[in-house]
């Protein structure tokens, strides 16, 4: 009965995956062009993430403040423009759709490292946020997120 149920269970993710394969296929050239970068791009982020320690890499790409440092309100104050927030919204889409398929598991530390990789080759600023605490067990739980 378990080896039935696995069976089924396998197949039933193999058929989402094909059905996000194909959407993902199906969305128009720009789209798909994003598609193929992020996928480049959380290639990238993984074996990046692999090969450099991360304290090498965070400081790399700045300072470790708190929540409340001052140049986190600054930041966040500063008016995008309209065409770098669209840009920004397609290349999130774009990541986040790419993650569900590709053949590891790509984590919000990897999504937000593309992310920012394909923000970055426009010009556009970004800040990598990074959050850790415990939950009820006493488990380390941490995000990664622009």
């Amino acid at each position: 009965m378990h080896d039935r149920s696995s069976s089924l269970r396998s197949m039933l993710k193999a058929r989402s995956a094909l059905r996000r394969c194909r959407t993902l296929l199906t969305c128009g050239t720009e789209r798909q062009g994003l598609i193929i970068e992020a996928a480049v791009a959380l290639v990238r982020a993984r074996l990046l993430l692999l090969a450099v320690p991360f304290q090498r890499l965070s400081t790399r790409w700045g300072d470790l403040v708190p929540m409340d440092d001052p140049r986190i309100t600054s930041h966040a104050a500063v008016a995008d423009s309209t065409a770098d927030a669209e840009t920004a919204r397609a290349i999130g889409w774009a990541v986040t759709a790419t993650a569900t398929v590709m053949p590891f598991n790509a984590m919000c530390l990897q999504q937000a490292v593309a992310a920012r990789e394909m923000l970055a080759r426009r010009g556009i600023a970004t800040m990598i946020h990074y959050g850790a605490g415990r939950d009820a067990a006493g488990r380390l739980v941490a995000h990664a997120w622009l």
